[in-house]
């Protein structure tokens, strides 16, 4: 019994590897063997067929596709090969989460808290000075609010007008 049975590592063509337990650390592939053999459980990413030829049969083989470089064809062929299967769940996952969404905000109604402002705004006649505010980027009215000074601060981001 070694050290790391029971332990899951997973092994990304990069050579990082991260253990179940959350501890993590690079590696190169002879001490994914060294893990092996006190009895990880491997996931490797990114391999080629050489390199699996002395990997654990019971191993699974991951990958979040697309391959870009990073895997051979060849290894779709190995039983191990787990990746087609690993994208049709998270396909899976992904609608479930959408569902789970959608439900909320139907539960929830979270468009309809949407706060309405209740000041008077100056509208169109002045230009926030954030080039990254939304006013400037997309196509919405220019709000803003008028200051106790008798300055104008843009609604959505808080900068001052030009």
């Amino acid at each position: 019994m070694g050290y790391f049975t029971g332990k899951t590592i997973i092994i990304t063509g990069a050579g990082f590897a991260g253990l179940k337990d959350g501890s993590a650390g690079s590696i190169g592939f002879g001490i994914a063997t060294a893990f092996a053999k006190e009895g990880a459980n491997l996931a490797i990413t990114g391999r080629n067929v050489k390199k699996l030829e002395t990997a654990k049969e019971d191993m699974i083989i991951l990958h979040p596709l697309p391959r870009v470089n990073e895997i051979t064809r060849a290894v779709d062929n190995d039983p191990r090969a787990a990746y087609f299967r690993q994208v049709e769940n998270g396909k899976f996952v992904r609608m479930a989460l959408i569902l789970t969404l959608l439900r909320w905000a139907d539960e929830n109604k979270p468009f309809e808290k949407t706060p309405v402002f209740s000041e008077d705004y100056v509208v169109n006649e002045m230009e926030c000075s954030n080039r990254r505010c939304i006013s400037a980027t997309e196509d919405v009215d220019r709000l803003f609010h008028r200051l106790p000074d008798g300055s104008c601060r843009c609604a959505y981001c808080e900068a001052k007008a030009k």
